[in-house]
């Protein structure tokens, strides 16, 4: 059973560790007699119980139910395992050495479309990926960005991605801490903005900085989102030491849109959603639009998008939404 020189000794330690996390995120934690007093009482039964408790293991316990009550997803964690999740968020998987691009690949399709997916938005990429879409969009009249599955933390990029879409000196998003101060602002930077139609592909796996662009562009004029609810995460975590040399990784600031729509709680909602039972059945896929366009053979330009979109339903519809879009000839300028 713990005894009471081993409670005491847990209860300090605990303390200083919450001191620590308190000094990191900017939020109270409960009270020392008070937090003292409800973990004593919960021992208390345990030992009715004949229940025995390891001192360790008790001690993290307390810390993570501090913890979770200003980010459920945090955890306690050794320092490798904070070093592996700060080199996938930067797109350097450990043991290869290698920087991933921001980008899977971007591609011209027929009908004038630029279509780009994201491996996620990676530190030190910002530079060639804004050069590449801007290069791969010229003669293009829509575009898709495909954001399922990305992930990563580069807020620059969102930064020099947003100012593509929105007027310059316009505000796109704010970090703040936990308690809702302002920490940084980010603004756009002006410069040449898309004037073409862009559907937004995001799914429940689109998480961190692509995220936040989604919700940041959202309600932007010609943007359209299409698919499923984001992951619904807009904190921003980094690793605490305790004083046993292991990690609290936690959300310690979080990230708020200026433009678009706020998804904390919540998530991105996209403006067309596409069902698991569309995606499943494809039977709900709307009808092929076809425009006679001089010099072209229109069923041709269709039957090659629907070899390069065969299989995935939501690229298909957003296909079939953007050349809607297209036709309509508008230029976006607000």
């Amino acid at each position: 059973m713990l005894s009471v020189f081993t409670l005491e000794v847990c209860l300090s330690q605990q303390s200083n560790s919450l001191d620590t996390i308190q000094a990191a995120c900017s939020v109270s934690v409960p009270a020392g007699d008070d937090f003292k007093d409800g973990i004593s009482q919960s021992i208390a039964i345990l030992r009715e119980h004949g229940v025995m408790l390891d001192t360790n293991a008790t001690r993290h316990a307390a810390i993570l139910g501090v913890l979770s009550a200003v980010d459920p997803k945090a955890r306690i964690l050794s320092t490798g395992d904070v070093m592996r999740i700060e080199a996938e968020l930067d797109g350097r998987p450990e043991g290869t050495g290698i920087q991933r691009e921001s980008f899977d690949r971007v591609e011209k399709w027929p009908r004038g479309i630029c279509y780009a997916r994201f491996n996620g938005f990676f530190r030190g990429t910002t530079g060639e990926t804004c050069r590449k879409l801007s290069g791969a969009t010229n003669g293009c009249s829509g575009m898709i960005l495909d954001l399922r599955k990305a992930g990563g933390m580069d807020l620059g990029l969102v930064e020099s991605l947003g100012s593509m879409f929105v007027h310059g000196g316009s505000g796109l998003f704010m970090v703040c801490s936990q308690n809702g101060t302002e920490l940084e602002r980010h603004v756009s930077s002006g410069g040449e903005r898309f004037r073409i139609p862009v559907v937004v592909l995001i799914d429940e796996n689109t998480s961190g900085a692509p995220e936040l662009f989604a919700a940041v562009v959202r309600g932007t004029a010609g943007v359209l989102l299409m698919g499923r609810g984001t992951n619904g995460d807009a904190k921003l975590r980094e690793g605490v030491a305790l004083p046993d040399g292991d990690i609290a990784y936690f959300g310690t600031r979080r990230v708020v849109p200026l433009q678009g729509s706020h998804y904390d709680p919540g998530r991105v909602e996209p403006d067309i959603v596409v069902h698991d039972r569309d995606i499943a059945s494809q039977t709900n896929a709307i009808a092929r639009v076809e425009i006679v366009q001089s010099g072209g053979n229109p069923r041709q330009t269709m039957d090659d998008l629907s070899e390069m979109t065969k299989g995935d339903f939501t690229l298909e519809r957003a296909v079939d939404v953007l050349i809607c879009a297209m036709a309509l000839g508008e230029e976006y300028s607000e």
